[in-house]
């Protein structure tokens, strides 16, 4: 009789239990192999395979094609390939001259990297393409600091005492732009020509046009973001300037939500602008700007701006977002969702153990991100 309790009793908490063993049986019944460096879970009718990347990583950069990682895992950095997940090459942030203090992608073959180099204590910027070789860009000088273009090939350069801003171009020639205040926002255009300088407390701006070497004051406080091929800028209230004409043209958005101007993206072709309102996708042609908006789809959660991607191929948009859960365990469920631009259709896959911290889109059909209860980086294919 005792033993038929004590059977009687593991199944009933079976689905509950988390073993020791090589496998684990979770709280939905989904049948897990956890092994030392992997990880595989086909949940939801195979629709999405999970398998772990990394036992252990504090950060991740994605190359601007992604079709790199960079990884930081204690005192190891190294750049991978996410197509074959082979490494191509890496480093030591910390030797006994120098450390390195920052990582971002130049382009996508080559890094820009900060470093502490100990003989005097200096802060140096180098671009490197194999963490090895490095080629000097420039010397923090206490005395001024330098805000360079998307190129390297020119620099703002203001001084720190006086505020006095200039422009410092590839032959080293200098323009006195004849202002100076101090500023926190700047921003280049994709082609380096304009810089916009901006204070957010004086609402004191201006864009300086360094082919033409002239200083334009907008008549109005713009606040947004270039465009990625054009030099077109988007500010968070639907206005668009157009610095080359000095022009403003300004997008439908009656209607819309208080704040759902400033929740936008560009497209990576410079031709769209999307904006969520209320979770409802709304595509504005910038050549069509008095059209109404295409409303594409609405979705369950809220999808932040560095979480939502235009596919490879610019027919849908990928995002992320979150829903309550189902269990006090994990008050929060996180979805993936493909929207299809012409036809507004979503398909949305949930993974299960997503969570909120770290989360990348590889490609139209991979994502890295973490795990509930799992330490390390894990993989995803999503089958749409």
């Amino acid at each position: 009789m005792k033993k038929l309790i004590i059977i009687v009793s593991m199944l009933v908490m079976l689905p509950f239990l988390v073993l020791t063993g090589s496998f684990i049986i979770g709280v939905f019944g989904h049948l897990i192999n956890v092994g030392k460096a992997t990880y595989s879970r086909q949940i939801h009718s195979g629709r999405c395979e999970t398998t772990q990347l990394l036992e252990d990583v504090s950060s991740v950069m994605l190359s601007p094609e992604r079709d790199k990682a960079l990884f930081q895992r204690g005192n190891d950095v190294f750049v991978m390939s996410t197509k074959t997940e082979e490494i191509l090459f890496k480093g030591e942030i910390k030797t006994e001259t120098r450390e390195m203090t920052s990582f971002e992608w130049f382009n996508n073959e080559e890094l820009l990297v900060v470093m502490n180099i100990f003989i005097d204590n200096s802060m140096e910027e180098y671009k490197t393409k194999n963490l090895v070789e490095f080629t000097k860009c420039y010397r923090y000088d206490a005395r001024v600091k330098h805000h360079f273009s998307n190129s390297y090939q020119k620099a703002l350069v203001q001084d720190k005492k006086t505020e006095e801003i200039v422009i410092q171009y590839e032959n080293n020639k200098t323009w006195d732009t004849g202002i100076g205040f101090d500023f926190l926002g700047i921003g280049w255009s994709c082609d380096d020509r304009f810089v916009m300088i901006s204070s957010y407390e004086t609402e004191t701006q201006y864009i300086i046009d360094t082919a033409t070497k002239q200083v334009i004051q907008p008549k109005m406080y713009l606040s947004g973001r270039w465009a990625p091929t054009r030099n077109i800028y988007y500010s968070k209230d639907g206005v668009l300037f157009y610095p080359e004409t000095m022009s403003y043209v300004y997008l439908d958005v009656d209607g819309l939500e208080n704040g759902a101007t400033t929740s936008y993206q560009w497209s990576p072709d410079s031709q769209y602008i999307l904006i969520i309102n209320d979770n409802e996708f709304l595509l504005y042609d910038i050549d069509k700007p008095k059209k109404i908006p295409k409303s594409l789809a609405k979705v369950e959660g809220f999808t932040e701006y560095d979480r939502r991607i235009w596919s490879k191929n610019m027919d849908s948009i990928l995002c992320f977002y979150p829903k309550t859960g189902h269990s006090l365990r994990k008050p929060m469920d996180y979805y993936v969702s493909k929207i299809d631009i012409e036809t507004g259709k979503v398909d949305t896959i949930y993974v299960d153990g997503l969570l909120y911290g770290k989360f990348y889109w590889v490609d139209d059909n991979i994502i890295y991100h973490e795990i509930d209860h799992q330490p390390g980086l894990f993989k995803s294919k999503l089958l749409w």
